[in-house]
C-alpha cells in the first residue's frame, strides 16, 4: 500500500511538472473580437475568438449571451443559443491553445461571457 501511495504522490508531481504547476480557470478562455468591416443584412459584422490559452482541454463551455441577436446565420454546431445561454462547440473540447471561431452581424458588438466551462486535465 506504501508503494502505491508513493506511485500516486511521484505521479501528481509529474502531472504538475508538466502542467508547469499551473491549474485552468475558465479565465483561461479569452474571448477577443474585431470588426471585420463587412455588412451582412445592413449590420456590421463581427468575428469572436474563443482561445483556450492553457495546456489543459474545456468541454461544456457555456457563453453568457441573454438579448443576443444576429442577422447572420451561425452554425448551430459552432454557436448554439438557448435562452440566456449560448454553447459552444457542441459542449466538445477546446483544445489548449487553440482558437474557435465564429461571426455574426449586429447593430454593435455583444458582450460574450463565459459563464461556465468543464476543465479536463489529464
Amino acid at each position: 500500500m506504501a508503494d502505491f501511495c508513493r506511485f500516486i504522490v511521484a505521479l501528481l508531481f509529474f502531472v504538475c511538472l508538466i502542467h508547469g504547476g499551473k491549474s485552468c480557470t475558465n479565465a483561461d478562455l479569452k474571448i477577443k473580437q474585431e470588426a471585420t468591416g463587412s455588412q451582412v443584412g445592413g449590420k456590421n459584422e463581427y468575428e469572436v475568438n474563443v482561445q483556450n490559452t492553457c495546456t489543459c482541454v474545456f468541454v461544456d463551455v457555456i457563453l453568457g449571451c441573454g438579448g443576443f441577436q444576429t442577422q447572420e446565420p451561425i452554425d448551430p454546431s459552432i454557436l448554439k443559443q438557448d435562452g440566456q445561454d449560448c454553447t459552444l462547440n457542441n459542449g466538445n473540447s477546446i483544445a489548449p491553445n487553440s482558437t474557435l471561431n465564429f461571426k455574426y452581424a449586429a447593430d454593435q458588438i455583444f458582450n460574450f461571457t463565459i459563464k461556465n466551462a468543464q476543465i479536463a486535465c489529464s
